[in-house]
């Protein structure tokens, strides 16, 4: 099967390669307007201390948001620039990132030998199931729960099974990871990372690693259309959440006149979303803009067999492998365990219609994980699942009430005067406009007393629209030609590069001022800091 499986993945990289030759073909060009952008705002820096900069991700705009901080980044902590690689990294990937000339490179080549085989199936002796990763003492005291997660994003499934025979493979791809890092970089001469992702094996182990020292991470991608860093200072700052985390207390000192200014960027922005005009969510077609204007709940809940005259409820869940634990710990392992234990609750509650709505992306993700799966015995009349012809734009029309582990629904349902429940700390739990089960006891007295859940009001639905105006996009007055196109789009986004830097030098200008000031403040996350002083874009 393994066979068959490589077999299968050559074809579809052969296809690939091919299908981009198109895209492809301005690379060239592209790394060398990138390279001079970087190299024409870097200071000669006389240190023996560097900043890392990984090729572990390839993407055009990784590259490109690289030439824009990289400089900023490099004059902050005085250092000199190292580049590092994985021995067997595409060629091409590698000249994008020594197309930036810096002053060192490393490769790193980790290998899995006989020895770490051993010593990863000596740690899962006494694994009886998947909970007791909790207690697996792994080498270096690296958190389970980021093993866990990236056994899932390699299999694209939603659980771990604990008699999965490629589990111990990947404990050992983990130690040889962290071996690798351990032995190759002088950790004593590291200011600093800058580095496109925080989870998975390659990105996991060496975060861990560089916080372990209290060596600074700087996660560099992108909200939306927007620049997004997020700066991480120690363990807790990456077990806690390393995406954008707008501080309740910061907004709750603004001046009046920012605080309105931000509820109305949040509602313009998801009005957008709603439309299919903003959003990352539109890649996968959640939203669309021909929404039926006739739409009939009524009609809606008596095809489905429903009672009109009940609360409806509608459980989103989440995206099966996309890295549940990237939150604080909370009382299940996953999406499917949250989903379990969600449905053993509701199927004895039959004063109100659940419908259980599968995540937009799962049709990403194969068949090995679907909401099918969990619904084939329930027996309870009042349970459905959401009917795959309907679009998502009726949602708010549909529910109540919203119930997600800890997603943007959280934010986006409460905004619109909507109820939300979720089961999981999150960077907007203490806010005040979601309701939160962080026990499991809470979880089942909120789903328990629906009917006693209260709408969220003004002053809550106004929280919820300054969140997603300093979170889920950018309030700054930034100009259109300096939207980032989305990531998604891959090798399509190559062919822009040259233009997209030519016609945007005052904006680059602008960020990297933008940049410099954050770097001098107290906020870890850059496009918060940038969103609440959005007035300050286009001021040196």
């Amino acid at each position: 099967m393994e066979i068959v499986k490589s077999y299968i993945q050559k074809i579809q990289n052969l296809f690939n390669e091919v299908r981009d030759y198109k895209y492809n073909k301005h690379r060239s060009r592209a790394n060398k307007v990138i390279g001079k952008l970087f190299k024409s705002k870097l200071k000669n820096i006389n240190s023996d201390k560097y900043i890392i900069f990984d090729a572990l991700w390839d993407n055009p705009h990784h590259w490109l948001r690289l030439s824009i901080f990289g400089p900023v980044i490099a004059d902050y902590l005085k250092s000199k620039t190292l580049g590092l690689y994985e021995k067997g990294t595409k060629r091409r990937t590698i000249d994008s990132l020594k197309a930036f000339n810096l002053d060192k490179y490393i490769e790193i080549q980790p290998k899995i030998n006989n020895k770490i085989l051993k010593e990863a199936k000596a740690l899962l002796n006494d694994n009886g199931d998947s909970k007791d990763f909790f207690n697996l003492k792994l080498p270096y005291d690296f958190p389970w729960q980021f093993l866990y997660d990236s056994i899932l994003k390699s299999e694209m499934i939603g659980y771990i099974d604990c008699d999965y025979k490629k589990n111990y493979i990947y404990i050992a791809k983990l130690i040889s990871y962290l071996n690798e890092y351990e032995k190759v970089i002088e950790w004593k001469k590291i200011s600093g990372l800058v580095i496109s992702h925080p989870v998975n094996f390659r990105f996991s182990t060496l975060i861990f690693l560089a916080l372990s020292k209290g060596i600074p991470i700087y996660v560099l991608n992108y909200v939306n259309e927007y620049i997004s860093i997020r700066k991480l200072e120690s363990i807790d700052d990456w077990i806690g959440g390393a995406y954008e985390k707008p501080d309740f207390e910061v907004v709750r000192k603004l001046p009046y006149f920012k605080k309105k200014f931000l509820e109305n960027v949040g509602q313009d922005y998801l009005n957008q979303v709603r439309s299919a005009k903003k959003g990352e969510v539109s890649i996968v077609g959640t939203f669309t803009n021909d929404k039926d204007i006739n739409f009939d709940k009524n009609q809606f809940l008596v095809n489905l067999n429903l009672d009109v005259n009940k609360p409806t409820v509608v459980v989103m869940t989440g995206c099966w492998p996309d890295f549940p634990n990237l939150y604080p710990p909370s009382w299940y392992t996953d999406y499917v365990d949250w989903t379990r234990k969600t449905i053993d609750i509701i199927k004895n509650i039959s004063n109100c219609n659940w419908i259980i709505k599968p995540h937009p992306a799962e049709f990403k993700y194969g068949s090995k994980t679907k909401i099918a799966d969990f619904l084939g015995n329930i027996n309870s009349p009042n349970i459905v699942a959401w009917p795959n012809e309907v679009l998502s734009n009726h949602l708010a029309d549909i529910a109540d009430l919203v119930i997600t582990s800890h997603g943007s629904a959280g934010v986006e349902y409460p905004a619109q005067g909507k109820p939300a429940i979720i089961s999981r700390e999150t960077h907007f739990s203490k806010w005040g406009f979601v309701n939160c089960g962080l026990t499991y006891d809470q979880y089942r007295n909120f789903l328990e007393n629906i009917r006693c859940i209260d709408k969220p009001d003004i002053s809550a639905q106004k929280s919820a629209y300054i969140y997603i105006a300093t979170s889920i996009c950018n309030a700054s007055n930034i100009s259109e030609d300096y939207l980032f196109e989305m990531g998604s789009k891959g090798n399509k986004l190559w062919p822009s590069i040259e233009s997209f830097i030519s016609r945007n030098y005052k904006n680059i200008n602008f960020e990297q001022t933008m940049m410099k000031k954050w770097l001098n403040s107290n906020i870890q996350s850059y496009n918060f800091f940038k969103s609440i002083n959005y007035d300050s874009w286009g001021i040196d």
